[in-house]
């Protein structure tokens, strides 16, 4: 039986670890999105230096 305990009573314990658990695999996936978009920016960014490179191989003198 699946059941919900986010809004009971936070001084039973069964309820406080399952509100606790969701709050700790809620930040985890927070953390995860906002890992993987600066993963995405950073890649952006290098594509773009790659590109600048491609262009004029001088341009990493302004790195």
């Amino acid at each position: 039986m699946l059941f919900d305990c986010t809004n009971g009573d936070p001084r039973k314990e069964v309820i406080a670890l399952e509100q606790t658990y969701y709050a700790i695999q809620t930040y985890r996936q927070e953390v995860a999105d906002h890992y993987n978009q600066l993963d995405e920016e950073c890649f952006e960014s290098i594509d773009d230096a790659y590109d600048d490179f491609e262009d004029d191989p001088g341009c990493w003198d302004d790195y």
